[in-house]
């Protein structure tokens, strides 16, 4: 069985139907057809939940040696305060620590943003800014390594073990080289999923009517792409590793086209 951990570059519905419109398969999907999957995720989801989660339920389910793990490490400031509103306004929570961090006027920074997204004057981020301001500046050097520790603790597990990035910062600054971690039982893949779901764009822009029939914010081309690299770890196959870009263009006042890809 695969257990897999993320936030929504993973997430999984097996209740709904999780397949693109025209029957094309997700990766998880595609993955199914080898092995059970077994989904944690939610979007916003913090990699401090998610190893949280997996430390959680290793001792009660007494997950087997034969079991793999997929594990997607997240925004490594996606911090989970428990006074947020919703998992989604930690962006909200780092945005302004750094604003403030920056001498700028909170009111002034907050009005310009969208208070749905955790920037409301009054909320439950402004509200809270000496707390988090206080865990920004002390576990600052902590946060910073998190990526590594977290792949230090899934690589002691000794269970075939696969992580992804979701954000092109998760190792920034990392004193240690991460890829000297990676061998037949354990690999890291730098994927940043962020920065492959903003490309598929020519300019980068994310279009709402796109997105919206996209899964896990990819297209089919990619999810193929990231079963690929999920393959050739756990089945030693030699399928292309390379994600597609530019695969929406639009010029002013035109309809997007779509690159069709055989």
């Amino acid at each position: 069985m695969y257990l897999i951990y993320g936030d929504s570059y993973c997430d999984y519905n097996e209740i709904m139907s999780w397949d693109f419109d025209n029957g094309d398969l997700c990766w998880q999907n595609q993955l199914k057809k080898h092995e059970d999957i077994k989904v944690y995720s939610s979007g916003g989801r913090s990699t401090y939940e998610s190893l949280r989660i997996l430390q959680e339920k290793l001792p009660r389910l007494g997950y087997l040696r034969g079991d793999k793990v997929i594990f997607l490490l997240t925004d490594r400031t996606r911090i989970p305060f428990p006074f947020l509103d919703k998992p989604t306004h930690t962006g909200a929570a780092d945005d302004m620590y750094r604003a403030y961090k920056s001498n700028k006027d909170i009111d002034l920074f907050c009005a310009a943003e969208d208070p749905a997204e955790g920037y409301e004057i009054g909320g439950s981020v402004y509200n809270n800014m000496e707390k988090v301001i206080g865990v920004y500046d002390t576990f600052k050097p902590e946060i910073k390594m998190w990526a590594f520790y977290t792949c230090l603790f899934l690589k002691h597990l000794n269970m075939k073990t696969l992580v992804l990035t979701t954000e092109k910062n998760v190792f920034k600054d990392v004193p240690y080289d991460w890829s000297t971690l990676n061998d037949l039982n354990f690999k890291i893949v730098d994927t940043q999923l962020r920065e492959v779901c903003g490309n598929e764009f020519h300019d980068g822009i994310i279009r709402s009517e796109i997105e919206s029939k996209r899964k896990n914010h990819l297209s089919y081309p990619n999810h193929i792409v990231l079963y690929n690299i999920i393959s050739n770890f756990f089945y030693g196959t030699k399928l292309s590793e390379e994600f597609h870009e530019d695969l929406y263009h639009i010029k002013d006042g035109e309809e997007i086209t779509e690159f069709i890809y055989e």
